[in-house]
This record gives C-alpha cells, sequence and structure tokens, in this order.
C-alpha cells in the first residue's frame, strides 16, 4: 500500500504438498509480491503455470559455498585421512554416512533397521550419523537395542566445513531415509553418492538435483529392507563412487555461491524497476 516492491523468497511447494494449503500459500504471494523468488528453476515453471507472471519469477539454485568444501578438503591428505580413520575406529571399514537434524522427518530409524539387515552380509559396514535433534537420544537406544553399539559411531552436532570435512571423507555413500533439502547439495560438495527414498513429493525442492542412475540410487520409501539391499548392491559396485563425482560436477557448474548471489540481484533489481 506504501509502495514499496516486495520480493517472496520461498518453496513453491514445500515437501508433502496438501493442495488447498499450497493455493492458500500461492494466493497471499501473487496478492502481496511483485516478483517470486522460488529456490529452484522446476518452481518457475510450477510457478507460471499457477497464475504468476511471466519475467516476475526467479530461482537462486539455492546451494551452500562450495568454496568452503573445498578449502576444508584440501587440508586433508591421504596420510592424515588415514590417521584420523585409525583414531575414530573406521580405518578399513566400508562406512556411510548421514548428517543433518535428527527429527522424526529425516527417518534415521529406517536406516538403523536397515544396517541391522546389511550386517548379516557385511561385517566390516559402519555408519556415521553426525548431527543432533529431539531423535538423539531415542534413535541411539534404538541402535543400541539392535546390536549396532559397535557399528554406529554418534558424532554429534558439528559446525563448519573444517570440522565435518574428515567425517565425510571417510565415508563412501550418504544415505538419508527421509525428507532430504540442502543436505543433498552438500553430500554432492564432498563428491559422494547418495540413496535416497523414491518418493519424488518427499522432498525439498533441492531433490531436482538428484538423478537415479547418474549421481545416486533410490529405494522404497520406509522400507528397510530394500534400504538395505541398495546399500548392499552400491557398496559392491566399484563404479558407484563414480556417481558421487557426477554429483559434485554437476552442483559445482550449476549451484555455485556467485550464481545464487547473481540470481537474487536480479530478483531485487526486476522488482526496483516496477
Amino acid at each position: 500500500m506504501r509502495g514499496i516492491r516486495v520480493v517472496w523468497w520461498g518453496h513453491h511447494v514445500s515437501a508433502q504438498p496438501r493442495e488447498f494449503r499450497v493455493w492458500i500459500r500461492l494466493s497471499f504471494a501473487r496478492l502481496l509480491s511483485d516478483v517470486f523468488l522460488c529456490y529452484t528453476d522446476v518452481g518457475i515453471a510450477y510457478l507460471l503455470e499457477h497464475g504468476f507472471r511471466k519475467g516476475r519469477v526467479f530461482a537462486t539454485g539455492n546451494t551452500i559455498d562450495l568454496a568452503a568444501v573445498q578449502e576444508a578438503m584440501a587440508e586433508w591428505t591421504d596420510e592424515r585421512l588415514g590417521k584420523f580413520k585409525i583414531e575414530h575406529g573406521i580405518f578399513k571399514k566400508r562406512v556411510l554416512s548421514f548428517c543433518g537434524v535428527l527429527r522424526e522427518k529425516v527417518r534415521v530409524d529406517v536406516l538403523l533397521h536397515a544396517l541391522k539387515c546389511l550386517k548379516g552380509k557385511r561385517s566390516d559396514v559402519h555408519l556415521l550419523i553426525i548431527g543432533n535433534g529431539d531423535k538423539y537420544e531415542e534413535w541411539k537406544r534404538l541402535g543400541n537395542d539392535l546390536g549396532l553399539s559397535d557399528s554406529v559411531t554418534w558424532v554429534g552436532e558439528l559446525r563448519g566445513q573444517k570440522k565435518l570435512a574428515p567425517w565425510f571423507l571417510s565415508s563412501e555413500i550418504f544415505a538419508y531415509p527421509g525428507r532430504i533439502g540442502l543436505s543433498l547439495i552438500h553430500a554432492f560438495s564432498f563428491g559422494l553418492p547418495v540413496v535416497l527414498n523414491d518418493n519424488k513429493d518427499n522432498h525439498g525442492p533441492e531433490y531436482v538435483v538428484f538423478n537415479p542412475g547418474v549421481n545416486g540410487i533410490a529405494f522404497r520409501e520406509n522400507d528397510a529392507e530394500d534400504l538395505a539391499e541398495k546399500l548392499d548392491k552400491a557398496l559392491a559396485n566399484e563404479k558407484f563412487k563414480l556417481m558421487g563425482q557426477n554429483g559434485k560436477s554437476y552442483v559445482e557448474a550449476n549451484y555455485s555461491m556467485s550464481s545464487m548471489v547473481s540470481r537474487y540481484s536480479e530478483a531485487i533489481e526486476c522488482a526496483a524497476e516496477i
């Protein structure tokens, strides 16, 4: 009403969308904003189909600071990383990792049950769980109840790429059984292939970066046995690690921080010129 131009920044559709709620939210966005800034290019097409004006919708290409990841990785030589693995009891282990806030939607319980199944075939597999949250103690007890106390390292919460780097670099696969978002970009930035659930509507916008068979594989949602089977196949496939490099190359080419800043600027400048 005061003539101030408004850029509305948000998801075009969040995970597990409910049609009526999406309609209400987007109706407010159309009414109150001059420009809509969503997370990925997929959102632009969706918003244009739902009544937003062409030339008024932009996407950030939501990402993390990839340069900070590269800087952190460069500090870890093979010799130093080997000592780190020995220190933390994961030397010569087949290491899987999860990183995120431990809340219901990430379904680490499914991953623990899958690990229990997988241990029957691979005694050398080990899981790193990086993060904290309201499910931390519950899921740690579950792991112990499943007899996995020697097969899981509960790393806890870590902040900053330099602290995270040795754990990611010690891993072969990034396994995320629940609803993934920016963690997908994070895994690819370290060159890790991913294993995700197959419910396309159950993820954040960043899921658009996932390309099954190219940079990772999918398992049936909430099916621990299928997750275990997919992890076993991935560990048996020497070429699977190349999928992580595919993911790394893709995000470096398409999801740089400089590109994200440029896209933000473009949306703001468009609003200012209206």
